[in-house]
Parts: structure tokens; sequence; C-alpha cells
């Protein structure tokens, strides 16, 4: 993963850690406005020369020391997750 390591439950990315540490929760179109009303950036690279991004939200500053903040952004890289692999058909 471009460096990083991808976070699993039961088989379904709910989260990422880049290589600086960063850690990123999955998102989508139904907990996008809980990460931005936290300020929560996208996920950006440069691919090509030009930029992208992931449905991936940066956690909270409070997620690194709140447990409870740690585990509700988590339930939301889970349920985003979730919701992505209903939408994947099975190979």
């Amino acid at each position: 993963m471009m460096g990083g390591w991808t976070l699993y439950l039961d088989a379904v990315i709910f989260a990422l850690i880049d290589r600086d540490g960063g850690l990123w929760f999955k998102s989508d179109a139904v907990s996008d406005p809980a990460w931005d009303a936290a300020g929560c950036e996208r996920f950006g690279y440069d691919q090509d020369g030009k930029s992208a991004t992931m449905n991936d939200r940066r956690a909270p500053d409070a997620t690194y020391d709140d447990a409870e903040e740690l585990a509700r952004c988590a339930l939301l890289g889970v349920d985003a997750g979730l919701r992505g692999a209903r939408k994947q058909p099975r190979r």
C-alpha cells in the first residue's frame, strides 16, 4: 500500500497508516459529513505527475489521546469499508 500499512477487520479495509505514521480512516458519501465537520482532510497523493485522492480521511488529533474518539472514528471507517465491500462483486 504505497509504502504504508492497511488495517483490516474481518477482511474489510477500514484504515491506513502512512509511511510517516499518519492514521487515515476509510470514508464514503455517508460518512463524509462527519469527517468534514471534524475538518479531516482526504488522503492525497501524486500519480504520474497528477494529484489524486482516495476515500480515506486523516484521523483527528484527538484519536491519538482519547480511546473513545479512536473507537468512534474506527467505527466510521469500518462502516464505510463494509458499505464499499457490499458494492464490490464477489470474485
